[in-house]
């Protein structure tokens, strides 16, 4: 678990428990989906959806971007089943970009789980593949 004070997104109202088994409506309860009811009450805006400030788009661009630099690389590749990566030896940042890549993409939640880190990881990952 994340340690107190790690990230915005951990304290009583927006911990895991608060988002995803707040009370129940559009989510909630016990079905670990995140209630957009929680997001609202903390942020005191109304929202359609989880994309507060615009954080999902900007993360959903930027690993489309290190996507399309990692399949640039030979790192992954595309089929009909979707990316995969490739068996090989690669420089090490490349082997850290796929990482990157994948635990931001396989967490789905786009960045609202610690939006400044994520985007911190993803400006970084992408800045040290453009630098080789």
């Amino acid at each position: 678990y994340p340690e107190a004070g790690s990230s915005y997104h951990y304290n009583d109202d927006a911990s895991c428990v608060g988002c995803h088994m707040g009370e129940y409506g559009a989510g909630g309860g016990h079905s670990f989906k995140p209630n957009l009811d929680a997001c609202v009450d903390c942020h005191g805006t109304n929202m359609d959806d989880f994309n507060y400030g615009g954080t999902q788009t900007t993360v959903q661009t930027q690993l489309d971007d290190l996507k399309t630099k990692l399949v640039e690389l030979g790192v992954i590749v595309v089929d009909e089943d979707g990316y995969h990566p490739v068996q090989a030896e690669f420089p090490m940042v490349h082997v850290q970009a796929y990482f990157n890549w994948k635990g931001i993409k396989d967490d789905r939640s786009l960045g609202a789980h610690n939006p400044k880190y994520v985007n911190a990881l993803l400006v970084n990952t992408l800045a040290a593949l453009n630098a080789e």
